[in-house]
Order: C-alpha cells, then structure tokens, then sequence
C-alpha cells in the first residue's frame, strides 16, 4: 500500500545538511587577477539584512521562505519580528506568517526548521557537545563580549518561543467553540498524525497527485479550495471522507491546518467535539446535528449581507469603500459576487431548479432576439415576425 506521509515531515527528510550554511564570502578576486591556488583566510561573517550588523554566520537565519530566499536574519531582529507579528494577529482569524524579506507567506514548520540553530541550548550546565562552534569559542574566551552576546541569544530564543506560541493560540482560535457538555472552550483541530492513509488498489494511482497538491498547499502555492476541489473530484463516498481527515492530521503547519478545517466544515458543519464526542454544529456553534433546517449563521447571512471569507471563513459585513474587500488573512474578493453566491448556496434544491430553469428560458429569449435583429438588418424575408 502506498502511504501519505506529513508534508512537513517530508521537508525534515529532503532539508540538504548544508541548507543554513551562508555564502559569507567568494573566492573570486576583485581586481580581475585569479585568486590564488592556497586556501584564504576568511571572515565568518555576514550582514543581516535588517540591522545591518556584522554577524557570525553560524547565528544568522536564511532561506526562510525557499530554497532560493535571500533573507539573513540575526537572532534579535527574528525575535523582534516575531513578536511584532504575533502581538499584532487578531485572535480567531488565520494570520499568515510572512517572510520578513520576500513578504511571501512561509511555511511555519519549515520557518523552525531553520530557526534550529538558535534553539541550542546555551546555559551554563550544557555540555559542549550541544553547542555550535562560535559558541564553544565564546565561552571559552570568557570575555565579557561574550557573555553580552550569549545573554543576548539566549533573551531572543526565549522571544522567539514565547512569540510562537501566542501565534499559535490566535490560530487556535478560528477553529475554537464551546463544548455543551463540558461548557469549556476547545479547538477542533486534530492533533497532528503519523499515522499512513491506506487507498484501497483502485485508488492508489491518484496518490501522487494527491501528495503534490497537497505539498503546494502546505506551500501557499495552491489554495485550500484547489485542495479540497482535487479531493471531490477525484474520490467519491467514505472515501473522500476519510482522505480530507488525513490530510486534515498531516498537515502540521497550524494556519494551513486551520484553513483546510474551516472550508471542510463550510461543507459539512456538523462535527463531534473533540473532548467530550457531543454532536454540534460548528456553523451556528449550537448543540445537536439540526438536520433539515437552516443554520442560525445562514439566517444572520440572508437577512444582514453577512458574507464568510472564502478562504479562512471568518464572517464579514462590509461598511463603506469599494466592492473589492480584503480579509484579515489576506484573502481579497469581490464583495456583490460573495453576497450572491452565498444567498445561491441558501437556497434549497427546488429554489436552484425554478431559478436554473428561468435562467435558461431567459438567455434563449435573448438569443432569438438578437437573432431577429441580426435578421432585420441583413434585409431577410421574415425578419419582423415575432
């Protein structure tokens, strides 16, 4: 059987050993003579692109977004960066997490991958054996720039961790409600998966093209609704079902696992909560699966021009301004278009067949009309009946 192994857990397997080394300097000569045959002495050093220090490049993080991205970030401007961004993400909506040079959403698991250098952990007790080189060597210099410059890697990794937790928890937070048993408030987010996803033989051809949409997902280069369509499209019954909790538990970068939760409960929003397995409706954040009648959201939406995010859901009434909104998360979408397809998806099947119907009736009628006035002006016998 083939397997769908976590994207995130891909990127830990295919990261090149070498992949946080910086370039910090070139062997090539500057005044046009080739450069000698001998190894050169070199300064280990390069600049970070925000405050412009000199700084060893054991400590400076790159390729945070890509391979190919040019950030080189020391640890103080990654810790004041981060908490910037999360200090300034709202609770309960899916901020993304930029990269603070290519300004491109990033991968949050593959962001700590290359934060790992910083993660070292450079108390006193620790033997040396955990530490990087230029750590080793600051110790044993036993100056007093040394321990300046350790107290201050270790203030910023205790920034950057405390940051990324408070991301998490606004993150948490679209995909939060109350329990009616238990009266607490709980994500519905699964805890993340290893476990491999069997596809019965006649499926096992589409895992390929599962495994890429799903990568360029977890990338920000194919979108939640691109993910979800590939999966309705190309399995059918429990199966599909069982392919979106997969992928729903493979994916490990919070606001991507977020967003793929939030568009499967605009498809189906009746769940079983996660610590107590009571049903409820995710939609109207109401007890019980209230099949057969319209959810307390959908109401609200028809009569107030409530119109969810179609990428993070996150319901929006629109004030002044233009008809082109920008959500909280990024998403931008044009707001007449997103008030008439959500009253389209209210209507019920024999609503959708009336108006369909009257639909058609009405492009034929102009069909025949522009036919009859193309008819009159070519001067045909005819044209003028009705």
């Amino acid at each position: 059987m083939d397997t769908l192994a976590c994207f995130e857990d891909e990127i830990v397997q295919t990261l090149p050993v070498k992949s946080l080394e910086i370039d910090c300097a070139s062997s090539a000569s500057t005044d046009g003579t080739s450069g000698p045959s001998t190894p050169v002495s070199v300064p280990d050093t390069a600049v970070c692109d925000v405050c412009m220090d000199d700084v060893d490049c054991t400590n400076l993080v790159a390729r945070l977004c890509r391979d190919d991205c040019p950030a080189r970030l020391c640890p103080t401007c990654i810790a004041g960066f981060l908490d910037v961004r999360a200090r300034d993400a709202i609770f309960g909506v899916l901020t993304k997490l930029p990269c603070p040079v290519c300004v491109t959403p990033m991968n949050t698991v593959r962001f700590q991958l290359q934060l790992d250098p910083l993660f070292v952990d450079a108390s006193p007790s620790a033997p040396d054996e955990t530490l990087i080189e230029s750590e080793v060597e600051a110790r044993e210099s036993g100056s007093d720039a040394a321990a300046s410059w350790i107290a201050a890697k270790q203030a910023a990794k205790a920034s950057i961790l405390e940051s990324l937790a408070m991301y998490d928890r606004k993150l948490a937070g679209a995909c939060t409600m109350k329990c009616p048993s238990c009266h607490s408030d709980h994500s519905q987010l699964p805890a993340s998966s290893s476990d491999p996803l069997e596809l019965p033989a006649a499926l096992e051809l589409h895992l390929p093209a599962l495994l890429d949409v799903h990568r360029r997902f977890c990338q920000h280069e194919a979108s939640v609704t691109e993910l979800v369509a590939f999966v309705d499209a190309t399995f059918s019954g429990e199966d599909t079902t069982d392919v979106k909790q997969k992928l729903l538990q493979s994916t490990a970068d919070k606001e991507r696992q977020g967003a793929l939760f939030l568009r499967l409960v605009q498809q189906n929003p009746f769940i079983q909560t996660l610590c107590c397995s009571v049903d409820v409706c995710f939609a109207c954040q109401t007890a019980g699966h209230h099949h057969g009648s319209e959810c307390v959201a959908g109401a609200l939406g028809r009569v107030h021009d409530i119109v969810a995010c179609p990428s993070c859901a996150l319901p929006l009434v629109k004030g002044d301004g233009c008809d082109s909104v920008n959500c909280f998360c990024g998403a931008a979408f044009n707001w007449p278009k997103a008030v008439l397809d959500a009253k389209m998806r209210q209507l019920t099947t024999r609503h959708k067949a009336s108006i369909s119907a009257l639909v058609v009736a009405v492009r034929r009628y102009q069909m025949r009309a522009r036919f009859r006035k193309h008819c009159g002006k070519a001067g045909w016998p005819g044209s003028t009946r009705r």
